[in-house]
């Protein structure tokens, strides 16, 4: 499915709405692992030359700034209601690849649910941080430059609730 800008902007209130949750989950590292995985993996594909881990698509060649700027100032004012600068920066920058998806952009086509992981982890409430060159979600500390080793781990077998929940239960939370 490709993701609308309605779509999107619902998912962004929902989070709002919704707020932080207090403690860490086993989920919450198992999605940061799996978006790190799927960077690392298209960081790692021809002619795709991305910068870090946190890559800001509307820097890639060929993102459609006028069609961003028609989308931009409602999701900007709901992201501002966000607590977590990292929550902002992530669901901004997935709003902006949904738009290169839809656009076709050939690097976006490539993995068009590349923030999906982390769009999950915010939806339920996780949060990570940096701090001294490092990403910190809830026990794993990943140095920010090493994180391409995600990209030799399986890939996470469901983003759904039920799996996630399953996952957060069977080690007693």
């Amino acid at each position: 499915m490709t993701p609308t800008s309605e779509n999107i902007r619902r998912r962004i209130e929902g989070i709002v709405q919704r707020g932080a949750r207090p403690g860490a989950r086993p989920s919450d590292e198992v999605l940061f692992r799996e978006y790190a995985r799927r960077v690392a993996l298209l960081e790692a594909m021809d002619g795709v030359d991305l910068v870090g881990l946190f890559l800001d698509p509307s820097e890639l060649e060929g993102f459609d700034e006028a069609a961003w700027a028609a989308e931009a100032p409602p999701l900007a004012a709901l992201l501002e209601r966000l607590e977590s600068g990292w929550a902002r920066r992530s669901l901004l920058a997935s709003a902006q690849w949904a738009l290169l998806v839809r656009s076709r952009h050939p690097v976006a086509a490539r993995d068009p649910a590349l923030f999906e992981p982390l769009v999950r982890l915010v939806e339920r409430g996780g949060t990570f941080r940096s701090r001294d060159g490092y990403v910190e979600v809830g026990g794993l500390s990943v140095p920010l430059n090493a994180w391409q080793r995600f990209g030799a781990e399986p890939p996470l077998a469901g983003l759904d609730d039920a799996a996630l929940d399953a996952l957060d239960g069977a080690v007693g939370h």
